[in-house]
């Protein structure tokens, strides 16, 4: 995972299938996906997110012909805001497209999430890592504008290379902390309820030392998470 990036991933993989499409052409090939917040490695067949909206993929070029699950929703009077990832690969130079098309799905991998404002006919999107390292700055913040979280924000990084960025605006707070919410309610929802996704964010995160080992970025929004369900101190 990276350290500290803020570009999208945007390479599309023409005819690539996910795990269930694979399956529905007969396919042996299992791919298990990992869900971009907490790394939760799972079989999309029996834990279910949620298809992204078409509106995504014919708004966010970047996005076409991918096979996008959403893992966390807002709404404003002005944009909708959805955490999704996929899984992605550079399609192999077969001349056969049905056998590249197999090939990608064997060895695609997933993407680290990305954060899209759909806002009338246009797309916005952010990385999702950097969308969720924002914090409060020690000013006070200003009502306005609506920024999508962590677009076009200032890198703020330690001598180790970890960044962060500081919130713009009450909006883009609020945003965030809106897309966080119901993010843990999918998951919770995906995961057969809250007492086995809290489960298994315990078995992924049984103390201190395994948060460390995840990435910088991250760490920050999974220990607030794990103190919130009472599994870290």
């Amino acid at each position: 995972m990276r350290l500290c990036s803020r570009l999208v991933i945007t390479v599309l993989l023409p005819g690539l299938l996910s795990s269930t499409s694979v399956a529905a052409q007969g396919s042996s090939t299992t791919r298990t996906m990992e869900d971009p917040l907490f790394g939760l490695s799972y079989d999309p067949r029996a834990i279910h997110f949620s298809d992204a909206p078409k509106t995504v993929g014919q708004r966010c070029s970047d996005l076409r012909k991918s096979h996008l699950w959403v893992f966390g929703s807002f709404k404003t009077a002005s944009a909708e805001y959805y955490l999704v990832s996929r899984f992605v690969h550079e399609a192999p130079d077969l001349p056969d497209a049905k056998a590249a098309a197999r090939v990608a799905a064997r060895d695609s991998e997933p993407d680290n999430g990305t954060v899209v404002a759909i806002a009338g006919l246009r797309c916005s999107t952010s990385d999702l890592m950097f969308a969720l390292s924002g914090s409060l700055p020690s000013d006070s913040l200003p009502d306005g504008p609506e920024w999508l979280p962590g677009s076009h924000a200032k890198d703020i990084c330690d001598s180790r290379g970890n960044c962060h960025y500081e919130f713009r605006s009450r909006a883009e707070a609020a945003i965030l902390e809106g897309l966080e919410a119901d993010a843990l309610n999918r998951y919770a929802e995906a995961f057969g309820g809250e007492g086995r996704f809290r489960e298994r964010l315990h078995r992924q995160f049984p103390d201190s030392e395994a948060v460390s080992k995840v990435n910088p970025t991250l760490q920050p929004f999974i220990r607030r998470v794990l103190r919130a369900k009472g599994l870290l101190n």
